[in-house]
Order: structure tokens, then sequence, then C-alpha cells
């Protein structure tokens, strides 16, 4: 069993009881690294609910009562309540309501009956997106790391951290050397040298 707080977080909105039940019982959403932590039978109680609570991935029906599914993915994406992916889910196709909710960033569009192998193909999808800006995320902090410890070891305000740290993700020896130079513009035997002098000694 995985720990909840490593599982996406999925809310499902759709006015119909009997299909917020029956997508849950679908799959196996943890089995999948998910959980359903939100049901909402309207977008605006839907918007409610993000106020207050973080989702991963949003489901929902395009065709409900109050807020369809059109205008509350528009209201999300506007007012910037929350970053979850969608996936919405439709009775019907209408190319219409396809094309706007993919120029508001919809991830999938799913016709009812929902078959679990679809549903399963999309999932396992949006999973891998989410893996790969997990580890860009993580490269990028590994990279601002390295740089803090390099320009540490260049500037000659090391320590021993950051000497082991530089020799260990540049694969250097154990017998890697650190010498310290300065060089100041006042001193006038280093400025008569010639270009290649001062370069290359």
């Amino acid at each position: 069993m995985k720990a909840a707080d490593s599982l996406l977080k999925v809310l499902v909105v759709d006015d119909e009881p009997f299909i917020r039940k029956g997508l849950a019982a679908l799959i196996d959403w943890e089995a999948e690294g998910y959980c359903i932590s939100g049901e909402a039978s309207n977008g605006a109680t839907a918007i409610e609910l993000l106020k207050n609570n973080t989702y991963d991935l949003i489901i929902s029906d395009i065709k409900m009562p109050q807020m369809d599914g059109i205008e509350f993915l528009t209201y999300v994406k506007e007012n910037k309540l929350s970053d979850a992916r969608f996936i919405f889910l439709s009775g019907y196709y209408d190319f219409q309501y396809a094309k706007t909710a993919i120029q508001y960033g919809c991830c999938d569009y799913i016709l009812k009956p929902i078959q679990s192998e679809e549903l399963l193909a999309t999932i396992r999808r949006i999973m891998n997106d989410y893996r790969k800006e997990a580890d860009k995320k993580e490269s990028r902090k590994d990279d601002a790391k390295a740089y803090h410890h390099l320009m540490a070891v260049l500037w000659g305000k090391c320590d021993d951290i950051d000497i082991r740290y530089v020799q260990d993700k540049m694969e250097l020896s154990g017998d890697m050397t650190y010498v310290h130079c300065e060089l100041s513009q006042n001193d006038d035997k280093f400025m008569a040298l010639s270009k290649d002098q001062k370069i290359y000694g």
C-alpha cells in the first residue's frame, strides 16, 4: 500500500452520483498512484473545494447544472485557482466542446460509458508527465546546487564540503589539489605581460 501523501489527488466532478461512484470503482486508483480525494456535483461546488484543497487531477463532466465543465475549466484557468490536469467526460462527442477544452489545457476528452482501458491509458500518460516534470525540477535543483559549490571553489571561498561535492560530481580522483590564485590589476609586472602570457603563463 502506498503512502497517501505520495498519491496524486483526484477531484471528480459530475452531477450524477452513480457516475462518481462508478468512476471510483472502475479501476484500482491506488495501484496507479492516485487517490480520489474529492467529489462535487457541479463546477461551482468544485470551485469551493479548490479554494481550500489541492488536487493534481480533475475529472469533470461537461454537461452539468449551475456551472458546466467548460465554464468550470475556464474559471479555474483564468483565476489561476489550480494547476491540476483536466479530463473531461461527455455522453456525446461535440467538436466545439473538445476544441474549447483543449484550448484551455484539458488533457483528454473521454466519452461515456467510460471504458477502463481508455481511462487507464489516460491517467498513466498523465502520471508519466508528472514524473517527467518532477525529474526536471529535481535536475534544476541539482544544477543550482552544483553551481553554488563550483562557484565557491572558483572564487576561493570554498570549504571541504564544496571540494568533495565538486570531486564527486565531476568524478575527480581523491588526489585533487586546490590552488588559490589572485591577480591584481595593480600588479605592473602582470599587466606588462602579453595576452598569451597572461592566459597560458
